[in-house]
């Protein structure tokens, strides 16, 4: 809260006073000039105040359940007030529960995006004891918004830049992603080890990155990628077709091409085929794809959780593991970051 003099004169014996409705109770208040008492019934001796002056009333309350409250509160003084009609002031408090506040968490943090009504289902879940915290978030893995719109991206990192995504600039391409879940990422991807199945006999992906707009604007976010300070200083700028085939066979396989696979997309490029598109098709790579995006969700759930990535040996530890087993670690480790779990 705060209370200004708007004059015309120096108010003596300012008093400050607020009810706090049941549900709600009285952390602190320390106001900037004066003194507080009072638990339910607070009551603010603050002095004189003048012109202009300006007293501060910050409060802390705590909720002892979710729910909507309206508090309000009265200023008054020694001398009569011309203008008494802006002496009280309300405001609305919601408090969301525990559930709630995580599951808003975890939308934000692993799906870039704000709660929606149709989290409400997990919400209850939560609440009526039918779901844990780690079934949560396995659950939200498996989701087709965040296989479809989140982890094709978050595939680039690694592949073109050579490191795991960081959760800032992975929320920024995501919201910056048209997402149609009808016409999403198709499950049989390219496989770059197999030219004669690039070439002839699976299209469906290189179809759908020409015909979508999201396939369209993937492949603009791997130019961005390319084409960044980041992959510049890190690999160069003038890298030709053979070691850039090369280095996506590393950065992508772990592996160096076998000499038929490097050959058919040294032709591929030769012919016209863009290097984003190609960064493209490696990302979505069927080789190794299971182990190369479970990683790609411990770097996030440890990123989001704990706040830092995992090192190579939690790494290796954790895909021994059930993904649940490994989340319910993660939530109550020492160093987890996160909100209230419910």
């Amino acid at each position: 809260w705060t209370v200004t003099n708007l004059g015309p004169d120096t108010a003596p014996a300012v008093t400050w006073r607020a009810s706090l409705p049941l549900g709600l109770g009285l952390d602190q208040i320390t106001p900037s000039q004066g003194q507080c008492g009072g638990v339910r019934e607070i009551a603010c001796e603050l002095g004189e105040l003048p012109v202009n002056g300006r007293i501060t009333l910050p409060i802390a309350m705590v909720a002892l359940q979710a729910g909507a409250w309206s508090q309000s509160a009265t200023v008054a003084s020694a001398v009569a007030d011309p203008h008494p009609d802006n002496n009280t002031a309300q405001f609305e408090l919601i408090v969301a529960s525990a559930a709630e506040t995580f599951v808003e968490f975890l939308s934000a943090q692993l799906l870039a995006r704000p709660l929606s009504a149709e989290e409400q289902v997990w919400i209850d879940r939560l609440e009526q004891g039918q779901l844990t915290p780690a079934a949560l978030i396995a659950e939200m893995l498996a989701l087709a918004e965040y296989r479809q719109r989140v982890l094709p991206i978050a595939r680039l990192y690694p592949t073109i830049l050579g490191r795991d995504p960081d959760l800032a600039g992975l929320h920024d391409w995501v919201n910056s992603l048209p997402w149609e879940p009808a016409l999403a990422t198709p499950a049989n991807s390219v496989d770059p080890t197999d030219p004669v199945t690039n070439d002839l006999n699976n299209m469906e992906l290189i179809n759908w990155i020409h015909q979508t707009s999201t396939g369209q604007a993937l492949v603009a976010i791997a130019a961005a990628f390319l084409q960044s300070a980041e992959f510049i200083e890190r690999f160069g700028a003038s890298l030709d077709d053979e070691a850039f085939i090369t280095l996506l066979y590393q950065n992508a396989l772990n592996r160096r091409p076998d000499p038929a696979g490097r050959a058919w997309w040294i032709r591929e490029l030769t012919a016209g085929r863009d290097r984003a598109e190609v960064a493209l098709l490696f990302a979505h790579a069927n080789e190794q794809r299971t182990t190369r995006d479970r990683k790609l969700g411990l770097a996030l759930l440890y990123q989001i959780l704990l706040g830092r990535l995992p090192t190579d040996a939690e790494v290796a530890d954790a895909l021994t593991r059930e993904i649940t087993e490994v989340i319910a670690a993660l939530l109550v480790h020492p160093d987890y970051i996160g909100p209230p779990q419910p």
